[in-house]
């Protein structure tokens, strides 16, 4: 019985550790990107100058629908990626973009690409 108890106790501490463990190894992620709400004044702003900035379109056949999800990343400044819904010429659509967020609050759009990202597709 004794010993019962006591693999018990050894196991029970042993999943605490390793639970714990996975967990501090996670919030230390230096560099690596962190869930962010796509609701967040940043991240509409940061979503909103994407859909005007996109590279090589007409931007005035583009409108900002909403944030699908979100993350943030911390540099000299803040990387926003971000999938974005919004309409092209009367049809709505999504891309996965980054926007750059330098020291002085200027914004810069570093990443461009249609993708259905995350979206579950209609049966």
């Amino acid at each position: 019985m004794k010993h019962s108890i006591r693999s018990v106790s050894i196991i029970a501490a042993l999943i605490f550790l390793a639970a714990f463990s996975a967990l501090r190894a996670e919030a230390q992620n230096p560099g690596g990107y962190f869930a962010a709400s796509a609701k967040s004044n940043e991240v509409v702003k940061a979503a909103k100058f994407a859909v005007r900035h996109t590279d090589g379109v007409d931007a005035d056949k583009y409108s900002y629908k909403k944030v699908l999800s979100a993350e943030w990343q911390v540099v000299a400044g803040m990387n926003y990626r971000m999938c974005v819904r919004f309409k092209k010429n009367g049809v709505y659509t999504t891309a996965m973009t980054v926007v750059y967020r330098d020291l002085n609050g200027a914004y810069s759009l570093t990443g461009w690409e249609l993708a259905e990202c995350g979206l579950k597709p209609k049966a």
